[in-house]
């Protein structure tokens, strides 16, 4: 939660230096991209006095969460299947590893005691 204000804070900080300061309404890229309706409706909200938070900054929020989806690039299928591979083979031998040592404790703590 704490990274994604400070990001909406960064991009808003970006916004203000690329416009010299004035409030222009941030365009969002090509996949979000609003129709004029909808932007005019965005201008005419309204801000909730007692929270402080505008419906626009919601919306905006969730255009710029809806832009950053489409950069996602997803692993290809081997590796994927190379990395669960290589975790399968580590946790067997994590498990093999304490499966010996508490085998050696109790065998200890049983002759001691």
């Amino acid at each position: 939660m704490l990274g994604s204000t400070m990001s909406w804070n960064l991009q808003a900080k970006r916004r203000k230096i690329h416009t010299n300061g004035e409030a222009k309404p941030n365009i969002p890229s090509a996949p979000a991209r609003l129709s004029k309706r909808t932007m005019v409706c965005l201008d005419n909200l309204e801000t909730d006095e007692k929270y402080g938070i505008s419906m626009k900054k919601i919306l905006e929020y969730i255009k710029s969460v809806r832009s950053e989806w489409f950069k996602i690039v997803w692993p290809s299928r081997d590796t994927v299947v190379r990395t669960t591979i290589l975790i399968l083979v580590f946790s067997a031998l994590a498990a093999l590893f304490f499966f010996v040592v508490d085998s050696l404790l109790n065998a200890v703590v049983g002759w001691v005691f």
